[in-house]
């Protein structure tokens, strides 16, 4: 988790040597984005810690449950920050 910390921190430092004006517009963008992956990683190592311990039912579970939120904040959050 030390990585994606040491990117969001680091990426307003390197912006201007990139030479892209458009990206400091959509950094609150890629910091969700980051996020998003950093909540990612962790639930995989938590899939993977009830897999090991045979815990199928929690499984499906957790994975009918993740995409309903996820088709229930896209749509929320879609139309609201216009992507």
């Amino acid at each position: 988790m030390l990585l994606p910390l040491g990117v969001a921190i680091a990426m307003p430092l390197i912006l201007p040597f990139l030479h892209q004006p458009l990206m400091e517009d959509y950094l609150p963008i890629f910091w969700m984005i980051l996020l998003a992956t950093m909540l990612r990683v962790a639930a995989d190592a938590y899939g993977f810690i009830l897999l090991a311990l045979h815990r199928d039912r929690a499984i499906a579970v957790i994975a009918a449950g993740g995409a309903a939120a996820s088709a229930v904040l896209n749509l929320i959050f879609t139309p609201l920050a216009g992507l």
